[in-house]
C-alpha cells in the first residue's frame, strides 16, 4: 500500500482552495450550500482565516457588521470530540472586533446584538463514519450543562452527502480530487506519483481544474508526506525547480510580447524593435522573476513546507546566491 497523504496538509489545502480570494466563485458556492441560500455576487463574501478555521461571512449593506451568521468553517481529516471546544473559542475571537466597536455598550443594560454562530466541521478522513454528526461542548461536562457549543460535522467523503455535494461542484470535485489520490497509493503508487497522476488527468470540464494546475506544485507541497522515501522528496523539489523556471518563462514571454507590439506599434525599423525588444525582456524578466519567487515561497511555507528546503530550491533553479533570495521573498521570511 501506498504512503498516506499528509493529513495536515491535507487541511490546509482545503482552506486554500476555499479561502483563496483568486478563487471566490468556490467560496460563494459552498456558501450558498451549506446555508441554502442563492447569493450571486461573490464579492459579497469575506475571509478571515486563522490557524486552519476558515470563516466565511456575507457583507451586510446596512452596517459594517456581517448577515447574522458568523460561519466557522473547519477541515478534518482525523475524528475529535473536543471539536466544540475548539471552534468555541475560535469564534470568540471573531466576536471580540465585535464587542470592541460597542465600546462601553458590552457593560450597559441594552444588549449588544451579536451574529448567530454556525459551527461546522467537514469530514475527509480515511474512517468510516455517518454522513452527519452532532458534537456538543456540554457532552465534556460532568453534572450539570449550562453552556452549549453545537458542531455539526458533515462526511465530505466521496460518496457521503450526495446533496451538499451535488449542490457545490467545487466541493464535489475536491472529494473526487483526493478519493482518486487514496486509489492511486491503494494501488501501490509512491505519494508523489500518485498526486501527480490525478492532477495530469483531471478532466477538462472540472472547474476546480485551473486552481490545481495553476497551483500545481503548491497543492503537491500540501499534499505531500515529508516522511516519504528520499527518491520521493528529490523528485519533488526537482520538479519545483522546474516549474519556477516555468512560470517566469511563460509569463516573461506573454508580457514581452504585449509590452513590444504595444511600444513599437508605430514603428517601423527591425533595429528599432530588438533594441525594444532587448530592455522590454530584461525588465519584465526581473519583475516576474522576483514577484514568482515571492509567491510562490509564501504559498509553500504556508502549505507547511519547510523554508529551508524551499529556499535553497529557488537558490538553485534561479542560480542566485542566499542574499538575493532573502532579499526577494522579504516580508515572506
Amino acid at each position: 500500500m501506498g504512503k498516506k497523504t499528509n493529513r495536515k496538509h491535507k487541511d490546509r489545502l482545503f482552506v486554500f482552495m476555499f479561502g483563496n480570494e483568486k478563487f471566490k466563485e468556490f467560496t460563494l458556492s459552498l456558501y450558498n450550500a451549506i446555508n441554502n441560500s442563492s447569493y450571486e455576487d461573490k464579492e459579497m463574501i469575506t475571509f478571515n482565516i486563522l490557524d486552519d478555521y476558515l470563516y466565511m461571512g456575507v457583507k451586510n449593506d446596512v452596517s459594517f457588521i456581517i448577515a447574522d451568521t458568523i460561519n466557522v468553517y473547519e477541515h478534518q481529516s482525523t475524528l475529535s470530540d473536543n471539536l466544540p471546544y475548539r471552534m468555541l473559542l475560535y469564534a470568540m475571537k471573531l466576536y471580540e472586533p465585535i464587542v470592541e466597536s460597542a465600546g462601553n455598550s458590552i457593560y450597559q443594560e441594552k444588549i449588544v446584538r451579536l451574529p448567530k454562530p454556525r459551527l461546522i466541521v467537514f469530514y475527509n478522513g480515511s474512517k468510516e463514519i455517518e454522513d452527519e454528526r452532532d458534537l456538543y461542548l456540554s457532552d465534556m461536562f460532568d453534572g450539570d450543562k449550562e453552556i452549549e457549543a453545537h458542531v455539526k460535522m458533515l462526511n465530505i467523503n466521496y460518496g457521503h452527502n450526495r446533496h451538499l455535494l451535488e449542490s457545490c461542484r467545487p466541493l464535489m470535485e475536491y472529494s473526487t480530487f483526493i478519493y482518486r489520490i487514496r486509489q492511486n497509493l491503494d494501488d501501490g503508487m509512491n505519494t508523489f506519483d500518485a498526486i501527480s497522476d490525478v492532477i495530469i488527468n483531471l478532466e477538462n470540464d472540472f472547474i476546480i481544474k485551473s486552481f490545481i494546475t495553476s497551483h500545481r506544485m503548491e497543492v503537491t507541497g500540501m499534499l505531500f508526506s515529508a516522511e516519504g522515501d528520499r527518491r520521493q522528496t528529490e523528485l519533488y523539489y526537482k520538479n519545483l525547480e522546474d516549474d519556477l523556471k516555468e512560470r517566469v518563462t511563460k509569463e516573461v514571454t506573454e508580457r514581452v510580447t504585449k509590452e513590444v507590439t504595444e511600444t513599437v506599434r508605430k514603428e517601423i525599423t527591425e533595429k528599432i524593435t530588438e533594441e525594444v525588444k532587448k530592455d522590454v525582456t530584461e525588465r519584465v524578466t526581473k519583475e516576474v522573476t522576483e514577484k514568482t519567487i515571492s509567491d510562490l515561497y509564501t504559498s509553500l511555507v504556508q502549505g507547511g513546507i519547510d523554508k529551508d528546503i524551499v529556499i535553497n530550491s529557488i537558490m538553485s533553479s534561479m542560480k542566485m546566491d542566499k542574499e538575493e533570495v532573502m532579499r526577494i521573498i522579504g516580508n515572506g521570511e
